[in-house]
């Protein structure tokens, strides 16, 4: 076979059968690159879900609470809050304001997983001007929901008594919102 019988009828179909399957290769090859690295950004494994500091309050705030809660930590606040119908701008525009937002830790009836209080863990991060109205807004959404929100400084230790007693003390104070407080 020399090259003038390729080029005729049955080598052309051949030749560019070849060619066809060799652009659906690379162009899937192309895509397929593209879709595995997370549009091109890199991500790595953290280490642990909490800072030293709030594992180190976490542990504490666990021996506080009584048997029949459970203390879940880094929740999200749009799995805590909903957003109330609406026209879609105004839903989408307060599901933003949620979504990427967190409490430190969320108290729950230990059985029915329903959301009794929320306690934040503010460290030095929470003095600036945005973190303050971070934390407003969450005291803001909290209190007009009804559920109560318990804040502590965070300190190099704490006393389980004093983590407790402050949580009764707000709880039984009906506080929406306790912020400030100082526990040693």
């Amino acid at each position: 076979m020399n090259v003038f019988d390729l080029l005729s009828g049955q080598g052309v179909f051949l030749i560019f059968c070849v060619f066809v399957l060799l652009f659906i290769a690379l162009a899937a090859r192309f895509v397929s690159s593209r879709s595995s690295s997370a549009s091109g950004a890199s991500y790595k494994r953290l280490d642990t879900l909490l800072t030293p500091a709030e594992r180190s309050f976490y542990g504490v705030l666990c021996q506080s609470v009584s048997d029949d809660v459970v203390v879940c930590p880094k929740v999200r606040v749009a799995d805590v809050v909903g957003v109330v119908k609406s026209n879609r701008s105004s839903w989408q525009i307060s599901f933003n304001r949620i979504a990427m937002k967190h409490f430190d830790f969320v108290v729950c009836g230990r059985d029915s997983f329903d959301f009794k209080y929320v306690v934040e863990l503010d460290d030095s991060s929470h003095s600036g001007s945005k973190r303050v109205k971070r934390d407003q807004f969450l005291d803001d959404v909290c209190s007009s929901l009804g559920l109560p929100l318990v804040r502590f400084r965070a300190r190099a230790s704490y006393s389980i008594s004093s983590v407790s007693d402050e949580i009764s003390r707000s709880l039984s104070l009906g506080d929406e919102v306790v912020s400030e407080n100082v526990v040693s």
